[in-house]
């Protein structure tokens, strides 16, 4: 009974092992199984940091080269699908008023995710009715957060935006917590 015992949690902690190999042996004269062969991510750094650049760019061909025709958004309350959900999005709503540069803190990612700690800043292009409110140009807007990226055939199929802090700073200088503002 104790043998099993030991045999059971040996296979249990090899499983949450595996990502960084099974330890030799986890119990007197129990071999931990062998651990499985994990696949290298498709998605490095710096095939990422190519994404991000043509974002920062406002290149909407990016959409085309790494959006999935059914990826699902979920950015703040807004929620939006696919290629041309993108398109809109940025297109009609954030790049023609903002500058937006979006920087990568941090990065890390699998075989099938990667997720980013980021901040972006947005500065107004010129004065106008936005998503984020009515604003001038030379107004700012930092936001911080967490977003995860999910992958299917190499492209985003889920993004999922997650809030840190989003603020607003007037020409003036006077910044304000926005919350969520959209």
């Amino acid at each position: 009974m104790i043998r099993m015992i030991r045999f059971t949690v040996s296979a249990i902690l090899s499983a949450c092992f595996i990502a960084g190999g099974a330890p030799a042996a986890l119990a007197d004269n129990v071999s931990a199984p062998t651990a499985a062969k994990v696949s290298k991510p498709v998605w490095t750094r710096s095939n990422f940091d190519e994404y991000i650049r043509r974002f920062n760019a406002h290149d909407e061909t990016a959409f085309d080269d790494y959006i999935a025709p059914e990826m699902r958004m979920l950015n703040g309350t807004l929620a939006f699908t696919g290629v041309q959900g993108m398109k809109d999005h940025y297109l009609k709503k954030i790049w023609p008023f903002y500058k937006e540069e979006l920087h990568v803190e941090r990065f890390v990612s699998d075989a099938n995710s990667i997720a980013i700690q980021m901040w972006a800043h947005f500065t107004a292009s010129k004065d106008a009715d936005t998503l984020f409110g009515s604003v001038r140009a030379g107004e700012t807007f930092d936001f911080h957060g967490v977003i995860m990226y999910e992958i299917t055939n190499n492209k985003f199929s889920r993004i999922t935006v997650a809030y840190n802090s989003f603020m607003h700073t007037d020409p003036t200088g006077k910044t304000v917590n926005m919350g969520i503002p959209h």
